[in-house]
Parts: structure tokens; C-alpha cells; sequence
């Protein structure tokens, strides 16, 4: 009788043991699902931002040239419209993805967010007001890099990957 007494406590101690473990095998898997899954949404975010940047920057850099290229007769203004409709489409997309909700540590995202509204790149802007945007572009250019560095150290730190 003692030893199907202690065969029985041990069968419990072992179901017990096995149900434990595999309680917290789920947890782990599923906080690491989770994990992957920011990780992977952080650099799709990075990747978007970046993407609709290239088209502003290159619907900027049009723009600023076509100051003094207008008047060529190889100018296509078709091209130049579309590539100012795609730049302003892509300024809309980086407004609404820069996170203003807290002001600690999102200065370059204010910065930009406050720039973006302002610039327009449908409309004409004055040859002054051309030269004011075109003097505040290397400061917004490092702030933008210095966000999206922020944004991927933050993913890698959340990846534990180490930092090179």
C-alpha cells in the first residue's frame, strides 16, 4: 500500500512538473511571438518613413530646382505635377506617423511634424520663403536621422541584439 501511495504521489508530482513547465513554455513562446511581431512592425514603420522621405525629399529637391529650370524646353511639367502630387501624398503619410503625444524625447518628431505642415509642395511658394525651407533643411534632414536611428537602437535593444 506505501508503495502505490508514493507511485501515486510521484505520477501527481510529475503531471504537476510537466503542467508547470508547460504553462510557462506558452508564456515564453507567446511573449517572444509578441516581441518578434513589435520588432517586425518597428523596422516596417522604419522602412515606410523612409520610403515616403526619399519621395518628399525628392519632390523637394524638384521643386527647388524648377526655380531656375521652369523656363527649359526640355522641362515635362506632366512629370514635375506627379512628382509634387507623390511628395505630397507622402508629406500627409509622415504627419500622421510621427508620434507627438509626449514631448520627452519626441523633439525631432515635432520639429518635422511642424515643418511637414507647413511646407506645401502643390502651391507656389515665394522665392524667400523657398530659401527659409531650403535653410532649415540640413537641420530637419539630421533630426530625421537622428529619429530613425532612435527608432531602430530601439529595436534592436527590444531584438537583444547587441550594439556593434
Amino acid at each position: 500500500m506505501g508503495q502505490a501511495v508514493g507511485d501515486v504521489l510521484s505520477t501527481i508530482i510529475a503531471f504537476a512538473g510537466v503542467c508547470i513547465t508547460g504553462i510557462i513554455s506558452v508564456i515564453v513562446i507567446k511573449r517572444e511571438i509578441y516581441s518578434k511581431r513589435v520588432i517586425q512592425e518597428r523596422i516596417k514603420w522604419l522602412n515606410t518613413f523612409r520610403n515616403y522621405w526619399g519621395d518628399f525629399m525628392s519632390a523637394w529637391e524638384a521643386k527647388r530646382n524648377s526655380v531656375n529650370n521652369r523656363f527649359e524646353p526640355n522641362f515635362d511639367v506632366k512629370d514635375y505635377n506627379n512628382l509634387m502630387i507623390k511628395g505630397e501624398k507622402a508629406r500627409y503619410y509622415m504627419i500622421s506617423m510621427l508620434n507627438t503625444n509626449t514631448v520627452q524625447g519626441n523633439e525631432c518628431n515635432y520639429l518635422l511634424k511642424d515643418y511637414l505642415k507647413r511646407m506645401n509642395l502643390i502651391k507656389e511658394i515665394p522665392i524667400n520663403e523657398l530659401e527659409k525651407f531650403n535653410s532649415e533643411m540640413n537641420d530637419l534632414l539630421e533630426c530625421c536621422n537622428r529619429m530613425l536611428e532612435k527608432v531602430w537602437q530601439k529595436a534592436k535593444k527590444e531584438s537583444g541584439e547587441n550594439e556593434e
